[in-house]
Parts: structure tokens; C-alpha cells; sequence
């Protein structure tokens, strides 16, 4: 995988991320790790970046024999951006570079606002969509 860093957006520095033949491979190895353990009957929750859609249709037709909920997490870019510089762990201008390109088109089950919701209250929401027992939707359009 390789980072570019030279491109810029507004005045604003952008990291862009490219893989190759061989992060092809290490993406797909991960989904069908991700369904070997819900195969074995283990819950999972993924932390997902969507870099290219095309990895979250193959993602979804990989756990197509799953129960699947998909949730989105968002927030205002320039929260996300001062996050990006607290934490360190990225360089300046990741964020940006795929923030208005890692949701899709489909939708999600539940979509979690952190600027305004705590980690407990997004955690309590996801459970709380669980227990209701709704059957989820967002990712089967994928597939």
C-alpha cells in the first residue's frame, strides 16, 4: 500500500491511499478472515474505511450468509479533522481524502452522528437496533 501526500484540496493537504495487486489480496484475505470467525459463531464488529466501493460489494457477497448490520459512523469534516491532528496516528489530510467517498450510495441500518453522541450512547443505539430485532437491510443491497 502506498500514501500519497502531495495533493492538495482548498489549501488543504490530502493523503491519499493506493494498493496494488498485493493489498488487493491483503482486503480480501481480511473479509474472508471477518467471515471465518462469524462462521464459527463469534459476533463481530468490523471497523471499516471503504477506500473503493467495490470492497464493500465484495465484503457484502462475502458475508451474504450472514446477519449483517450496518452502521455508519459520521461527523462534520472539521471535527474529523481535529481528531486526525490529536490522535497523530495518520498523516495530515487522510480524513479529508476519503470523507466524501467511503459512505455508499445504499444506505445503512443506523447511521451514528460522534460529535453528538458518546461512544456508551452509539453503543446503547447499536444494541438497541439489535434487541428490536429488525431484520437489517443496508447490506444485502450491496451484494
Amino acid at each position: 500500500m502506498e500514501v500519497e501526500c502531495s495533493t492538495y484540496e482548498y489549501g488543504f493537504p490530502l493523503s491519499t491511499l493506493f494498493i496494488g495487486p498485493l493489498g488487493w489480496k491483503a482486503i480480501l484475505g481480511m473479509h474472508h478472515a471477518i467471515a471465518a470467525y462469524a462462521g464459527q459463531g463469534n459476533n463481530v464488529i468490523v471497523d471499516y474505511i471503504a477506500y473503493q466501493q467495490s470492497w464493500l460489494k465484495e465484503l457484502a457477497g462475502t458475508l451474504k450468509d450472514f446477519k449483517v448490520y450496518f452502521v455508519g459512523v459520521n461527523l462534520p469534516l472539521e471535527i474529523l479533522e481535529e481528531r486526525e491532528l490529536t490522535r497523530g496516528t495518520s498523516p495530515v489530510g487522510h480524513a479529508r481524502s476519503h470523507y466524501y467517498t467511503v459512505h455508499p450510495q445504499t444506505g445503512y441500518d443506523l447511521l451514528l452522528d460522534t460529535s453528538k453522541l458518546s461512544a456508551l450512547e452509539c453503543a446503547q443505539a447499536i444494541k438497541t437496533l439489535i434487541e428490536a430485532e429488525i431484520s437489517p437491510q443496508a447490506f444485502k443491497k450491496l451484494s
